[in-house]
């Protein structure tokens, strides 16, 4: 909780709720502002139900993006001149929606995962606008489900308790 300041692709300074690398509007984490980690491979929380507008903008080191089944929208430039972006899954039923050049100027070789059986669903949306490689993910296939936490429920592993709903994929 605080501020934060500077960040992997210039000079930053944000208010708002700080953790791993997160910026977050406030301390419920459901509004993703702005990403300033330097990790490769990024993995959102499954609190939050919206990416911000150029929340990732220009993250060069971004390679690959796990985008949990909660988040319904993704703001403008979110992901726009992440050059090294070639690999997002997507966790969601129902595509999130995209904002103005949400994906523009990533590689043309980036692939999206998806889950089984939901491919039409984003080939069908504004998301085949940005991707022409959108995969399926099937259990036993790309992908092994390891958990799958139901509310109330709490899964064990290597002596931590994870209790936040989702799916987590060994991927």
């Amino acid at each position: 909780n605080g501020t934060a300041t500077g960040s992997p692709w210039g000079a930053l300074s944000v208010n708002g709720f700080v953790e791993d690398g997160f910026v977050y509007t406030d301390s419920t984490k459901t509004s993703l502002w702005i990403y300033i980690g330097t990790d490769t491979n990024v993995t959102i929380s499954n609190s939050v139900t919206s990416i911000g507008n150029n929340a990732f903008v220009n993250c060069s080191s971004l390679d690959s993006i796990i985008i949990p089944n909660t988040v319904s929208s993704i703001g403008n430039n979110a992901f726009d001149n992440c050059i090294n972006l070639r690999n997002i899954i997507s966790l969601a039923n129902i595509p999130p929606s995209l904002g103005s050049n949400c994906f523009s100027n990533i590689p043309n070789d980036a692939t999206v995962k998806v889950l089984c059986a939901k491919s039409h669903l984003y080939t069908s949306s504004s998301w085949n606008n940005y991707f022409s490689n959108i995969v399926e993910m099937c259990e036993g296939v790309d992908t092994t489900i390891y958990a799958t936490i139901c509310p109330g429920d709490t899964y064990t592993e290597n002596g931590f308790n994870v209790s936040v709903v989702g799916t987590y994929f060994d991927t």
